[in-house]
C-alpha cells in the first residue's frame, strides 16, 4: 500500500503466496476503504508493534460492544 499499489485493482495472489499466505481464491481486497486507510497507518510501525496495537484496538472494540450490550442503558441484566 505504501508503494502506491491499489488493493482493489491489483491481483494479490502471487504476493500472498510469496509471503506464505493462503488466500483461497480471494485475489482482490474486499475491505471497505476506511479499513484500508486505518490499516495503512499500521504499515509504518514495526511488525510486532503493529500486531499488538491491532489486537489492542480489537479488544477495545469488543469491550465497548459488551458495555453497549450489557450496560446500564440495556434491558439485559448482567446475570444474563
Amino acid at each position: 500500500m505504501r508503494h502506491g499499489i491499489s488493493p482493489y485493482t491489483t491481483d494479490l495472489t502471487q504476493t500472498a503466496r510469496a509471503s506464505g499466505f493462503a488466500i483461497h481464491g480471494i485475489a482482490l481486497s474486499t475491505d471497505p476503504p476506511t479499513f484500508d486507510a486505518i490499516f495503512a497507518t499500521l504499515t509504518y510501525l514495526p511488525l510486532h508493534t503493529a500486531y499488538c496495537l491491532w489486537q489492542a484496538i480489537n479488544l477495545a472494540c469488543m469491550a465497548v460492544a459488551l458495555v453497549l450490550l450489557i450496560g446500564s442503558g440495556s434491558w439485559m441484566r448482567t446475570t444474563t
